[in-house]
């Protein structure tokens, strides 16, 4: 009987998968996302970092990095190309967010988004009101084993990017 019961919690403990990622300090991760055809992307990643949004009209505000930080800072970057013949003719998107070190596997959606400090950054010579870091809290951020991928809307103006898909190094 002892045996059964053995091996039978043995079978269970075998069973179990786990319920989390580990990111681990130094990884390199990679965009597998599409960028547009007409810009370049780009993807950082600051180990040992945080960061807050510095305060200020819509404009002035900016993150601003802290180190001391179990975390790390994903910073996405989308530059279209420049014409050199259209005056003003820049645009930049950014997306910012946090992921602790342990990640649980799930998704996120909307107001859960907060837990990662996600932010969308839009510059060009836009109107006022469509430039500057805005909060993401329209979407969804889908963290498996392999990846991390994020849907979102920013609401009120149109953007470039709605998608980004990471791929976590084993």
């Amino acid at each position: 009987m002892k045996k059964a019961l053995s091996f039978i919690c043995i079978i269970l403990l075998m069973s179990c998968k786990s319920k989390e990622t580990v990111l681990q300090k130094n990884q390199i991760f990679n965009l597998s996302s599409d960028c547009p055809k007409e810009g370049k992307c780009s993807l950082e990643v600051k180990d040992g970092f945080t960061y807050d949004l510095e305060k200020g009209d819509k404009l002035n505000e900016k993150p601003k990095l802290k180190e001391g930080s179990q975390k790390k800072v994903f910073l996405f970057n989308y530059s279209k190309n420049e014409n050199s013949k259209i005056a003003d003719d820049f645009y930049n998107e950014e997306i910012w967010f946090v992921l602790p070190s342990e990640l649980e596997i799930k998704s996120y959606i909307n107001d859960d988004l907060s837990e990662f400090k996600l932010i969308y950054g839009r510059f060009c010579f836009c109107s006022r009101e469509s430039v500057g870091y805005f909060p993401i809290t329209n979407g969804t951020m889908e963290i498996t084993k392999n990846k991390i991928d994020l849907k979102f809307e920013v609401e009120s103006f149109s953007q470039k990017i709605y998608h980004l898909t990471i791929d976590i190094p084993n």
